[in-house]
């Protein structure tokens, strides 16, 4: 284990920063815990680079402060070079020194000092590149360039590691693989990491923790279960996965929809105790009768025999590799009710076509929104 990397505390606290009128950052504030993985999670233009940047001292906040181990390195008086902040920094397609191989470029940035070799062999032996030792960048792959940068950011023994979406150029097999093997030996080391992605499974396979970006702010900072379970709101649910919105008005036991009744995962009853808040998913304080709509995920929605659920048929089939995705269409429950239309996933063998008749059950919970689509 790298002993400077297990010690390792960011916080950042209402850091703000504008390119001329585009305010890019606003308000920033959350705290990574000495070892832990979060991301940075966000459609491009929400500000995940910028911030990244300000951290690894690339660039000056306007205003607020961020401390690396307790250390000051960016206010209103203070601001500590980015050389001198002990922070790795790997970013897209690792941008290795074309006229240096693969050992001189891990050792770039090693000290001089007894112990060096040892310790640049001991980085490539632990990135898996120590074979590569002589090659040039442009005999590498893709993946073997990732990994050759990640052993240049972490043979200085920084004080935590910043990704900048370094797997964002690989193909989509070999981003998954290089990704767990990169997270696995950064766990395995106690590294504090924070990454930038675009990518929700990304950020969902590799984080402790995840920061939902949007339009400079932070939306949600929660683990990633509850990010995936109880998104903030409508934008946030979609951004991290496919979403069913159904309509719905409030009940005693729950709320009533075109698919039946849905327990709410988010309700509390006027009086009494909120949940989560802050970064968090709130509760949603809603009275019986009250207009709401309920978000489900594909997942939990089942197929299921006649007079098991609501009646539907089957629109259109797709199919996805590890399942297939079915667009029902309820049958119509009144007179003038308009059509109502989602995505189901079934598995292999597929007994179900185009134009069957099937029934649809809901699974587990949903969560609340008002009907403007967020969380009250």
């Amino acid at each position: 284990m790298l002993s400077s990397l297990s010690l390792t505390t960011l916080q950042v606290e209402q850091v703000e920063k504008s390119y001329g009128l585009k305010k890019v950052l606003c308000e920033i504030d959350f705290v990574v815990e000495p070892g832990q993985v979060v991301s940075l999670l966000g459609q491009s233009g929400c500000g995940k680079t910028t911030l990244l940047r300000l951290i690894a001292g690339f660039d000056r906040p306007d205003s607020g402060q961020i401390s690396v181990a307790r250390q000051v390195v960016a206010n209103g008086r203070v601001f500590v070079a980015a050389e001198k902040r002990h922070i790795g920094y790997v970013p897209q397609e690792g941008a290795l020194f074309p006229h240096l191989n693969v050992y001189d470029n891990v050792a770039f940035g090693v000290g001089k000092g007894p112990g060096r070799s040892q310790a640049i062999d001991r980085m490539l032996e632990l990135t898996g590149v120590a074979e590569l030792r002589a090659h040039m960048p442009h005999q590498l792959s893709g993946g073997q360039q990732q990994r050759v940068a990640l052993a240049r950011a972490l043979a200085p023994e920084p004080r935590m590691i910043l990704l900048d979406e370094p797997f964002n150029a690989l193909d989509a097999n070999l981003r998954s693989s290089i990704c767990q093997d990169v997270m696995t030996l950064l766990r395995r080391i106690g590294a504090t990491v924070l990454l930038v992605t675009h990518d929700q499974r990304e950020a969902f396979i590799s984080s402790d923790r995840v920061a939902v970006m949007r339009d400079g702010h932070i939306v949600q900072f929660d683990d990633p279960v509850h990010v995936y379970r109880r998104p903030v709101d409508v934008q946030t649910a979609e951004l991290v996965g496919g979403v069913i919105l159904l309509d719905g008005v409030v009940v005693d036991n729950g709320v009533r929809t075109a698919l039946g009744m849905v327990p709410a995962a988010n309700r509390h009853n006027p009086g009494e105790l909120a949940g989560a808040s802050g970064h968090s998913a709130a509760a949603i304080h809603r009275c019986t009768g009250d207009s709401v709509r309920v978000m489900l995920r594909p997942e939990q929605l089942r197929l299921v025999a006649p007079g098991q659920g609501a009646a539907a048929r089957v629109a259109e089939v797709a199919f996805h590799g590890q399942y297939f995705s079915l667009r029902i269409v309820l049958e119509p429950t009144g007179v003038g009710a308009l059509p109502v239309e989602f995505l189901v996933r079934a598995h292999y063998p597929l007994e179900y076509q185009v134009g069957d008749k099937v029934d649809v059950r809901i699974v587990g919970t949903g969560v609340l929104y008002d009907p403007r689509g967020a969380t009250l």
